[in-house]
């Protein structure tokens, strides 16, 4: 199916730039606002699609907040081997490394923990990776927008995933689209978005010759409105409506409130087509 121009432009109006000091703010009670069975039941079923990759992998967390991933993959039967998350927020980062007990922080340089080479950084994600040596890691992820919070342009970012990942390694990306702009539950307002993520032509251009699009799914598609009566439900009633509302989202053509997008830079014995170019 031929992809379709754009139909808003994909970037918004800056009436709240400064969202750094905006996750300044609020990360204290940043943890205790997402603590809900929904929002739960939602990082479970996201982390259950791309959880398996992490496994015995280094990992960089790009835009990690206070560690979600980290607590997310601490569950996993196999820990990724190494674990680096970096935001440029630093009361973010702090809060993080209280609760994974990871101190000594440090710009660009990880603090270590017991675990191994693992830790926080406090730094622009783009201006860490680049000050990366290259090919260091086999997964790099970027949960809950980064993306679109950030103020590099897309292909910016890809470029410096891609300096950092080894060939064959994956970039699991989630993006909020133009709809996530209703979203009440968010704890900061969309006006701190700087762009949103269609599967067009516009963001398909800035990832062709950096990575090799696995899959773009959707998810968040009706289940938003629910969200009151789904908080007294039990966390596996959620679950499982969430993926019965991926399903008929997806077969609906609805747009989701967001997209994980799932890359992989290409092996070394890749060889590139016309696409790639």
């Amino acid at each position: 199916m031929k992809l379709q121009k754009p139909e808003i432009m994909p970037y918004t109006d800056h009436t709240d730039p400064d969202t750094i000091q905006k996750f300044n703010e609020v990360a204290e009670g940043y943890d205790q606002h997402f603590a809900n069975r929904f929002d739960r039941a939602e990082e479970n079923v996201l982390f259950d699609r791309y959880g398996h990759l992490l496994q015995r992998a280094d990992v960089l967390d790009i835009g990690c907040g206070t560690g979600l991933v980290k607590r997310l993959s601490d569950r996993l039967l196999f820990r990724p081997r190494k674990y680096t998350g970096v935001d440029a927020s630093s009361e973010m980062i702090i809060a993080a490394s209280k609760k994974h007990k990871l101190g000594d922080l440090s710009i660009r340089t990880p603090s270590k923990s017991p675990y191994g080479s693992s830790g926080f950084a406090i730094d622009d994600m783009v201006e860490f990776m680049w000050a990366q040596p290259p090919a260091s890691y086999d997964v790099v992820t970027s949960f809950y927008f980064p993306m679109n919070y950030c103020d590099q342009a897309p292909r910016e970012v890809y470029e410096a995933v891609a300096h950092v990942l080894r060939p064959g390694g994956h970039f699991i990306n989630v993006m909020a689209t133009s709809r996530y702009a209703v979203r009440q539950s968010h704890i900061l307002g969309a006006a701190n978005l700087r762009r949103y993520f269609e599967p067009n032509d516009y963001y398909l251009n800035d990832i062709r010759g950096y990575f090799n699009t696995i899959a773009i799914v959707g998810f968040n598609y009706f289940i938003e409105k629910y969200r009151r009566w789904l908080n007294l439900c039990p966390q596996v009633v959620i679950e499982a409506m969430f993926r019965f509302d991926q399903r008929m989202g997806e077969k609906s053509g609805a747009k989701p409130y967001f997209y994980g997008i799932h890359l992989q830079k290409p092996p070394l014995d890749y060889e590139k087509t016309p696409l790639d170019m």
